[in-house]
């Protein structure tokens, strides 16, 4: 398994958060899957993507790393 999370740019407007907020909530994000997997035998992974799209950016990581599925889970259903 592969935990892709997305930074997403403004482009040329101001980001709505700063590169190390988002940085920073992945990190968190990254560590509720390892915590969830402790103890399974799921190998896993994770990695930052960033863009401006953040559809396109998981499905170029898709792409690019192999993957066979995409399961999507919105930001706001990971918190507590």
């Amino acid at each position: 398994m592969i935990a892709v999370h997305v930074i997403e740019k403004a482009g040329s407007a101001p980001d709505k958060a700063s590169v190390e907020q988002r940085e920073l909530a992945a990190k968190e994000m990254f560590q509720i899957v390892r915590d969830r997997l402790q103890g399974s035998d799921i190998d896993h992974q994770t990695e930052h993507r960033y863009g401006t799209d953040v559809g396109d950016a998981i499905i170029e990581a898709a792409h690019n790393l192999g993957a066979s599925a995409i399961v999507f889970i919105p930001e706001a259903e990971t918190a507590g």
